[in-house]
């Protein structure tokens, strides 16, 4: 009687911003989104994302990106739907895990199959200064503010340095 009435719904992210890091933690975001109840007209409001993930972890929708979310419209509260399998890191973390067991069993010497290593995005540090302890600096900064992951890191770090 007291509780929430949710119900499914769908959300687009519209955009979305850091929200302060505390250390030791995972980058939380704030995702602004559009949401399409089952009932009523469309709606613009804010998901905080806190520390509870679904199982497998968060997939961290982007901008644009569309997935389910649970809405309560007498409050006007929304929240992700954790059951929802758009959200879930879960089916790429299974990809990843199947794609090394399959290089594992294959012969020396093949290559590995498509998706059996970590995926390393390219980050570009270059705001048109030409030392490279600048940019080093700031691929450095990114970093510690959990912007980009080790793998990016060391991927953009060698690229400044064969650069130079």
């Amino acid at each position: 009687m007291f509780g929430h009435r949710w119900a499914k719904a769908e959300a687009t992210v519209v955009a979305k911003e850091a929200r302060p890091m505390n250390y030791g933690h995972a980058q939380e975001y704030n995702y602004l989104v559009d949401v399409r109840p089952p009932e009523g007209p469309p709606i613009r409001t804010t998901i905080h994302y806190g520390l509870r993930a679904p199982e497998g972890g968060f997939a961290d929708p982007a901008i644009g990106d569309t997935f389910g979310v649970l809405y309560d419209a007498k409050r006007g509260e929304v929240k992700f739907d954790l059951d929802d399998p758009r959200i879930s890191a879960a089916p790429a973390k299974q990809a990843a895990a199947d794609a090394f067991a399959a290089a594992a069993a294959g012969d020396p010497g093949t290559p590995a199959p498509a998706g059996a290593g970590p995926v390393v995005r390219t980050i570009m540090v270059d705001d048109g200064s030409a030392d490279p302890a600048d940019r080093l600096a700031k691929l450095e900064k990114l970093r510690q503010g959990g912007l980009i992951d080790e793998a990016s890191y060391q991927s953009a770090r060698q690229a400044i340095v064969d650069t130079q």
